[in-house]
């Protein structure tokens, strides 16, 4: 299984608060992900504010499982604009599986997973999409 991540509305906060406070949420959001996941995936920066999590072995219900515990950890952890606490961080994920979605490489895997995220992005943010 694959799933790719991206932090809504991160160019907003990169333009209004800088690199630097851009790069500090980053990390606060590497952590908050890196604390839960299982020893058995490999969790990269992916590039901007996109992250991968690739999870051998996984089908796309397990998957799709990790997805959502990744997006509520964000969530409750109220990761907040620096100086509004009204607003919390939020991420949108895509899910792929190699064998459900029939993809003969990784490129495909990747491309498949990446148009979910953009899926849940276009419909409402903080949504994960695995079919």
């Amino acid at each position: 299984g694959l799933i790719m991540l991206d932090l809504d509305e991160f160019k907003k906060y990169n333009d209004y608060y800088g690199h630097l406070h851009g790069d500090t949420l980053l990390t606060q959001v590497a952590q908050s992900i890196q604390r839960i996941l299982p020893s058995d995936v490999t969790f990269a920066r992916y590039g901007g504010e996109e992250f991968a999590v690739v999870l051998p072995g996984y089908n796309i219900d397990e998957t799709e499982i990790l997805a959502e515990k990744i997006r509520e950890t964000i969530e409750r952890a109220e990761i907040g604009h620096v100086d509004r606490e009204d607003y919390i961080v939020t991420v949108s994920l895509g899910c792929a599986e190699r064998k459900i979605d029939q993809v003969a490489n990784d490129k495909q895997l990747i491309k498949i997973s990446d148009e979910r995220l953009y899926k849940s992005k276009a419909n409402g943010r903080n949504l994960v999409t695995a079919h």
